[in-house]
């Protein structure tokens, strides 16, 4: 949830109220029941939605991204936002549903 976007805060391997509300996030931003439940439908769309594939498809719209960053790192949280920006998105910096769509990673 982090990588994408969706503070968590800590990592701490419980599911504290930061974490359900992470996951409702998510599930209204993909258009799924927003109960805070990580069911098959959630997961689904968590998995397919890869943060490496997040910054392969900016790269591909000209972001010069660190070419040997990992993960959710502070050029690929700016370019996220710009991306956004630029395609009249709302500038949350997660990658939702619209966002995903507009990079071209299906949905």
């Amino acid at each position: 949830m982090n990588l994408l976007g969706y503070s968590c805060g800590t990592e701490s391997g419980e599911k504290d109220a930061n974490t359900v509300n992470a996951i409702k996030t998510f599930q209204i931003e993909y258009g799924l029941p927003a109960d805070g439940i990580v069911d098959w439908k959630t997961e689904s769309w968590l998995n397919s939605t890869k943060i490496e594939a997040i910054r392969a498809a900016l790269q591909k719209f000209g972001y010069k991204l660190n070419p040997g960053g990992k993960g959710r790192t502070q050029d690929v949280i700016d370019a996220i936002y710009d991306f956004q920006a630029r395609h009249n998105l709302d500038t949350t910096g997660r990658i939702d549903l619209k966002t995903k769509r507009a990079l071209g990673l299906g949905g």
